[in-house]
């Protein structure tokens, strides 16, 4: 028998069970994600929290099924939801999402509080917002002198207050400081220049003490001076109410007693001291040994005498 008719016969059924087919209907167009542009994470330091702020125009994709958007992901909680945006944000098992509703662009401008996780001497927040093509952030508030690294993202560059850099391609913020150490007060370091005027009377001697520290490194707030000869101090003034408190007391070798001074606030620059002492004097002619105040701790004292009746 001649099967070669039978099998062009079924290839033909075949061919004919192919064209008669109809073609299946479309199915529904591909989602595709939401993009994100003029995009600016801006964080904000105060008092040991951090708060950032994520500002962005929302997109769907043309001609496309646009997918829900994971604005945020990680430890991260909203201070405040717009009332443009609340509408389309929800929470997915801990993420904040925005919802590809009936929107044609967005504004999406969210403030958001990041944990604060501490060790080794630093503090670090690590969440993940959307991605987007160009993902700047801006930092804001931390101290000039605070160490500052972001371990994934461009190199960051500090200019008037601000700490700015570019995010890398996943988006995800890996960002830890270490606080500016306390400056260390610097060892106090000082001179003095003095200008001394003695008045002359019948049986009495008045001596002025114009004397200005320089204070050139760090801050005094207590004065120390070696009295030598006789007299009696009888005023310590200075600028406003600069003077706390004085008194004379026994030096630290026979002949000097020490004029303490305290201040009622630390001093730095330029302080005077005027200082008023009496002793008293023999009948004229005499010879006299008038008192002496020497700064104790300056790098160096001089000055002028000036006697006058």
């Amino acid at each position: 028998m001649n099967m070669f008719p039978r099998l062009r016969l079924l290839a033909a059924f075949a061919v004919a069970a192919l064209c008669s087919c109809s073609t299946p209907p479309p199915g529904p167009a591909p989602s595709a994600a939401i993009t994100l542009t003029d995009y600016v994470l801006t964080g904000h330091y105060a008092n040991g929290e951090v708060t950032f702020t994520l500002q962005a125009t929302a997109t769907p994709p043309a001609g496309k099924t646009p997918a829900d958007l994971i604005l945020l992901t990680g430890p991260v909680s909203p201070t405040h939801i717009p009332d443009a945006l609340a509408p389309f944000l929800e929470v997915r098992a801990g993420d904040i999402v925005l919802q590809s509703k009936d929107w044609s662009s967005l504004k999406v401008d969210l403030p958001f509080r990041a944990y604060v996780s501490q060790g080794d001497g630093w503090k670090t927040v690590d969440f993940t917002p959307a991605s987007a093509n160009i993902r700047q952030i801006v930092l804001e508030g931390w101290p000039d002198g605070a160490k500052v690294e972001f371990p994934d993202a461009s190199e960051a560059v500090r200019a008037d207050g601000r700490i700015t850099a570019n995010l890398p391609g996943s988006g995800h913020v890996a960002l830890r400081w270490k606080d500016a150490p306390p400056e260390a007060a610097g060892k106090l370091f000082f001179s003095a220049t003095g200008a001394v005027v003695d008045t002359v009377s019948p049986g009495i001697l008045r001596q002025m003490d114009q004397i200005v520290l320089h204070i050139l490194q760090g801050k005094l707030d207590h004065v120390d001076m070696d009295l030598a000869g006789d007299g009696e101090v009888t005023s310590v003034e200075s600028q406003g109410t600069t003077i706390l408190g004085w008194k004379v007391l026994p030096g630290a070798t026979a002949g000097l007693r020490r004029l303490s001074i305290d201040l009622n606030a630390p001093q730095s620059g330029d302080f005077p001291l005027l200082i008023q002492i009496e002793a008293p004097l023999p009948a004229l002619p005499a010879t006299a040994k008038p008192p002496r105040l020497t700064p104790t701790g300056t790098s160096n004292y001089g000055g002028l005498l000036r006697v006058q009746n």
